[in-house]
């Protein structure tokens, strides 16, 4: 008979539960190997997205949407940024090949704990356009980096541009934004680029900066002026055409240029202070519902209809006159003409005059003439210098006049007008003993000795005290006013002057 121990028995369980925890381990090792075959390790990145645990399938659509997203914002530094895709910079991933990376290590025969805790950042698999990536940073530069600009100066004293022989420009560095911009489309995430940009020098030659600085002086000599239908309205200045040129190089060579968008800054002004609103004037009508004249003057607005294309004139002589001046001669040198003079003409476009109407009560002129009913008579009221028709008590027209001047007033009184004439010629003595001659007065009404009522073709305005630039003593209406109550008045029709 064997005896069994029990201290034999605890080895034996032992023994027992140390297989069944190596083989549990085992198990667990191969069930790792297993899905970890077709899934990535956990902690793995592709630039910065982690795919650990996916799927080769997954880890396909998520590279690929990352890829199609991905932006990357270029700072040139003196432009405004912009942003971009890696596909237009000619940089594709290769997913693919970067998923063989990702899913090459076979899991089982490495640690748990190593696999576990470890990170693996795969960079992107790239394939670059060399081409199509020079070729962005070139337009990049050619499009954003400023032309040369000579350091031209405009010395107010001699009214004339001087510069010195050279000048500096920016340039893109192309190796350092190129591997920047490969390096940001590895991150698979949207990335912000700074371009690097020098300082270089750029020589000038002394003949082409000679020629430059001349016919830019040419047209600070040049006599520009700005005009309308009544006249010269401004001049421009050496200064302000000095504002008006900057200089470009092309081709090498130094060219003075006419900005109109500076021409038009000095332009503008000008026109909007001849633009205008329109001035409302008033109509008096009396109960009978008949317009009987105009008791304030009405203006039509207006404003400058040709403002660019008065600018662009201006640019467009100077620039026919540099065409000119750059044609070689026989011996190969520049001739610089100057442009001579250059006017442009403004123009307008207007708005019809508005007018408020008023209504006149009848009796108006009461306190100075009683009429019968239908009675025509014509109160002049000096003081508010309007004259008024009546018939009875009804006005029947209305307007503003202007009377004698201070030492040749209009007589006062009560008169009858006793002649009329179409068109005449008025001469007399005027208050300081020099006779004058006034041709052609239309719509005369004379009503006491030579004091007439008449068209005034020579103003412009009426209705304000006359001071020294009033009549001789007649009452003066505007012509189309005049005719109308030449038309209306007969011989014998009373006349009313008063203040």
């Amino acid at each position: 008979m064997i005896m069994v121990t029990s201290r034999s028995r605890r080895s034996k369980a032992g023994i027992i539960a140390l297989i069944s925890l190596v083989a549990l381990a085992a198990a667990a090792v191969v069930g790792f190997g297993i899905y970890f075959h077709t899934h990535a390790l956990p902690g793995t990145y592709v630039g910065a997205y982690d795919i650990g645990g996916k799927t080769r399938e997954q880890a396909r659509k998520d590279l690929g949407n990352a890829a199609l997203s991905q932006v990357i914002t270029l700072e040139p530094g003196f432009a405004s940024a912009r942003a971009v895709t890696p596909s237009e910079l000619g940089i594709l991933i290769d997913v693919e090949a970067t998923l063989d990376q990702a899913f090459g290590t076979s899991p089982i025969f490495v640690a748990w704990p190593a696999v576990i805790m470890s990170v693996r950042t795969i960079e992107p698999v790239l394939e670059v356009d060399q081409d199509v990536l020079h070729g962005f940073i070139e337009r990049l530069e050619s499009e954003t980096v400023p032309d040369p600009i000579p350091a031209m100066v405009f010395d107010e004293n001699s009214s004339s541009f001087q510069a010195s022989t050279s000048t500096k420009r920016l340039q893109v560095e192309g190796n350092n934004l190129s591997d920047a911009l490969v390096n940001a489309a590895r991150s698979l995430d949207d990335t912000v680029v700074a371009a690097d940009v020098v300082e270089c020098d750029i020589d000038i030659e002394p003949e082409s900066l000679a020629s430059a600085i001349e016919l830019a002086n040419s047209w600070i000599a040049t006599d520009v002026s700005v005009k309308d239908e009544d006249g010269v309205l401004a001049q421009a200045t050496p200064v302000d055409i000095a504002q008006w040129v900057t200089f470009e190089i092309v081709d090498g060579q130094i060219r003075p240029k006419v900005d109109i968008e500076q021409v038009t800054s000095w332009l503008t002004p000008i026109a909007e202070e001849q633009g205008r609103g329109p001035m409302v004037g008033q109509k008096e009508k009396n109960s009978r519902g008949d317009i009987i004249g105009i008791s304030g003057r009405a203006e039509a607005g207006r404003s400058v209809s040709n403002l660019e294309q008065t600018a662009q004139q201006i640019v467009d002589v100077l620039d026919r006159k540099q065409f000119a001046a750059l044609t070689q001669s026989a011996d190969g040198d520049l001739e610089i003409e100057s442009p001579g003079a250059v006017s442009a003409t403004l123009t307008y476009d207007y708005t019809e005059p508005e007018y408020d109407v008023v209504s006149v009560a009848d009796g108006s002129g009461d306190s100075v003439y009683v009429a019968s009913p239908g009675e025509q008579w014509i109160d002049v009221n000096l003081k508010t210098l309007r004259m008024t028709a009546y018939e009875g008590s009804v006005p029947v027209q209305t307007s503003l006049v202007i009377g004698g001047a201070t030492k040749s007033p209009t007589k006062l009184g009560d008169y009858s007008i006793y002649f009329k004439t179409e068109l005449q010629d008025m001469r007399g003595i005027d208050w300081d003993g020099t006779p004058y001659v006034t041709e052609n007065v239309p719509w005369a009404m004379f009503y006491s000795g030579d004091f007439a009522l008449h068209g005034a073709y020579w103003r412009d305005d009426f209705g304000i005290q006359p001071g020294d630039d009033g009549s001789h003593g007649c009452v003066n209406l505007p012509v189309s006013e005049a005719e109308k109550l030449y038309r209306w008045a007969s011989e014998g029709t009373k006349v009313f002057a008063h203040n």
